[in-house]
């Protein structure tokens, strides 16, 4: 791999990992977020809000004990709950741009998504990184990244939300993630969706399984696919995803 390219990584639900030059960034492990040893990688932890999908405060101080080089770079909300390790911590906000373990990383964004006015809105910071790569975390914070990490299921989105997000930012290329809650033949609605409105914007597009890899900027944009992961992390191949799919909707309209 070339020193400036970035391999993109995804893991359960919100959570990346993002790799340059032997750095190793880490962006929202929540408790959705197999393998349990990832954090052991990280040069920096990157987290957008406090919300459990996207923060595993039990993991990453366990982490930051672990390791005092280690510094997370996240909200105020998050930090209040970091204290214990509070030296490692450095609050962030919209409008702040760093230089975090050989990355460039600007921070967007201020609060989540409004998505049902009885929950209450909490802070909420996205991250740019080397002017590329843009992870929103739940919000639909309008920015012009050339790589998109969308927002796919969640209760505080409608699809018409989700898709119109992709279309105003438009960016050169798109991978779906917040997708934990989704169950097999919703992942397969959303991917067929989004892939058709990704071909008529004419965005590069693919649906990452936990543990695909891709590397960027590329123009052939490489991939690498991981060897399988346990099932009991939840997790299948695309192809198997498919298949069982198929055969629920063949079984469905056997006994209908």
């Amino acid at each position: 791999m070339m020193e400036h390219t970035i391999e993109l990584t995804k893991y359960g639900h919100a959570c990346v990992k993002l790799t340059k030059g032997g750095k190793v960034l880490i962006i929202d492990p929540g408790m959705l977020t197999p393998p349990p040893d990832l954090l052991d990688e990280a040069n920096a932890i990157l987290i957008t809000h406090e919300h459990f999908d996207h923060f595993d405060d039990e993991r990453v101080l366990y982490t930051a004990k672990r390791d005092p080089r280690l510094t997370i770079y996240t909200c105020a909300a998050v930090a209040d709950r970091l204290s214990a390790v509070k030296s490692q911590v450095q609050i962030v906000k919209d409008g702040d741009r760093l230089a975090v373990a050989g990355f460039d990383v600007s921070v967007i964004g201020k609060e989540h998504h409004v998505g049902r006015s009885s929950v209450p809105v909490v802070e909420n910071v996205g991250f740019f990184i080397d002017q590329e790569v843009f992870h929103p975390g739940d919000a639909l914070t309008l920015y012009p990244a050339p790589t998109l990490l969308l927002p796919t299921q969640a209760g505080w989105m409608t699809d018409a939300d989700m898709i119109g997000y992709l279309q105003q930012v438009n960016p050169q290329r798109v991978f779906p993630i917040h997708d934990g809650g989704a169950s097999d033949w919703r992942s397969d609605e959303l991917e067929t969706m989004l892939r058709e409105e990704a071909e008529r914007m004419g965005t590069v597009f693919m649906w990452l399984e936990p543990g695909d890899t891709v590397i960027l900027p590329d123009g052939s944009l490489s991939t690498h696919l991981p060897e399988p992961l346990s099932d009991l992390q939840g997790i299948i191949d695309w192809e198997t995803r498919k298949s069982r799919v198929t055969r629920k909707h063949s079984t469905r309209k056997t006994h209908g």
